[in-house]
C-alpha cells in the first residue's frame, strides 16, 4: 500500500503565510485610506482647483481626501446638474455627492474667495464621512458643547437644516467659519488643514459685504416702513380735510346760485377768500406730502437696487414694499 504524501512543514507554513499576507492585503485595500489613495490615482485638477488646492494648505491627510473626492469647478448648469436640493431655503455652493465633490465657481473679483471656503466645507464632508463611529461620538460630543457656547450663532446657520443633518453641518460650517475652537476639536481639524484660520478669513472676508449690506437694508426698511406708516395717516388727514372742504366749496356755490343766500357781496367775497386760502393750505400740504412719497419710493428704489446687489434678485422683483401713487390734483 502506498503511503500518503505529507507536504513538508515549512511547505505548509509557506501557504499559511501567503494567504495570510493575502488576507492582510484585501483587508488594507478595504479601509478608508488605502481607497482614498486608489480613488485619487490619476486625478488631475484643473488649474482653477489646483490653486485652491494648494490655497488651501492641506495636510498629507487633507491631500489625499482632496483627491480622492476629484473637485471640480462647476459654471451654472454642470453644477446644478450634479447638485441638487429639496429643500428651498438652503442656497447651494457646493456639494459631495457620489464620493465626489462639486464647486460652484464664484467669478466675481470680491466673491471669488468663496470658492475656497466651500471647497474646504465639502472636504470636511468627506472628511466626516470616513471618521469611525467613536470619533463622531466624540466630535459630535465637543460640538454640542460648542453649540451651547454659540447657540444662536448655530440656530442661524442650520435653520434650514434637518434635525439629523445638524451635527454633520455643525461640524463643517465651525471648521470654516469660526476662528476660536475648542483645543480637541481644533486637533480634529488639523489632520486636514494646516491653516484653518487662512480659511475662516476669507470667510470673514467675502462675507463682511453681505453683513453690511443686509444691516443696511434692515436699517432702510425700517425707514421705509416708518416714512409709510407717517404718509398713510397724513394722506388719511388730507383726504379727510378735502372732502370737508370740497363739502364747503359745494354748499358755497349752491348758495352763490341762490339769490339773497349771501346777506351781502362782502360777506360771499369773505366765504369766498376764506375757502381759496384754505384750499391754498391744503395744496401746499398736498405737495410735501408728494414729496414726502417721492422721497420714499426714492428709498424703495435703493432698497431694491441693494437687494439686487446682495444677490437677492428674487426678493427685489417680488417685494412687499410697493411704490405709493403720488396725489393728483
Amino acid at each position: 500500500m502506498n503511503k500518503a504524501y505529507k507536504k513538508p512543514f515549512w511547505q505548509t507554513t509557506g501557504l499559511i503565510v501567503i494567504l495570510a499576507v493575502v488576507a492582510a492585503g484585501v483587508i488594507a485595500l478595504r479601509t478608508p485610506a488605502i481607497q482614498d489613495v486608489l480613488a485619487g490615482m490619476g486625478y488631475e485638477p484643473e488649474i482653477g482647483m489646483a490653486e485652491i488646492r494648494d490655497e488651501l494648505e492641506l495636510t498629507s491627510e487633507g491631500r489625499r481626501l482632496f483627491a480622492a473626492t476629484r473637485p471640480s469647478l462647476e459654471n451654472k448648469e454642470s453644477f446644478n446638474t450634479h447638485c441638487t436640493t429639496n429643500n428651498k431655503d438652503v442656497s447651494l455652493l457646493g456639494c459631495y455627492t457620489g464620493g465626489r465633490i462639486y464647486v460652484y465657481e464664484i467669478t466675481d473679483e470680491k466673491l471669488k474667495m468663496a470658492n475656497k471656503v466651500t471647497a474646504a466645507h465639502e472636504i470636511l464632508h468627506a472628511a466626516w464621512e470616513r471618521l469611525s463611529e467613536g470619533e463622531r461620538v466624540k466630535v459630535a460630543g465637543l460640538l454640542d458643547e460648542l453649540y451651547e457656547e454659540k447657540r444662536a450663532w448655530f440656530d442661524e446657520e442650520l435653520e434650514a437644516y434637518a434635525e439629523t443633518e445638524r451635527t454633520e453641518e455643525m461640524w463643517t460650517r465651525a471648521g470654516t467659519k469660526l476662528g476660536e475652537l475648542p483645543e480637541e476639536l481644533e486637533e480634529y481639524y488639523a489632520r486636514y488643514f494646516n491653516n484653518r484660520r487662512k480659511i475662516v478669513q476669507w470667510y470673514d472676508d467675502y462675507e463682511a459685504p453681505f453683513l453690511e449690506l443686509k444691516l443696511e437694508l434692515e436699517q432702510l426698511a425700517a425707514e421705509i416702513e416708518r416714512v409709510r406708516q407717517e404718509i398713510e395717516a397724513e394722506r388719511t388727514s388730507y383726504l379727510g380735510a378735502v372732502a370737508a372742504l370740497d363739502a364747503r366749496i359745494e354748499r358755497f356755490n349752491i348758495c352763490a346760485e341762490q339769490a339773497g343766500c349771501f346777506t351781502s357781496q362782502s360777506a360771499f367775497e369773505g366765504q369766498r377768500s376764506e375757502l381759496l386760502a384754505e384750499k391754498e393750505i391744503l395744496d401746499g400740504v398736498r405737495e410735501k406730502l408728494n414729496e414726502k412719497i417721492t422721497k420714499n419710493n426714492e428709498r424703495i428704489e435703493d432698497y431694491q437696487t441693494r437687494q439686487m446687489v446682495l444677490g437677492e434678485l428674487n426678493d427685489a422683483m417680488d417685494s412687499r414694499m410697493k411704490e405709493m401713487e403720488v396725489l393728483g390734483e
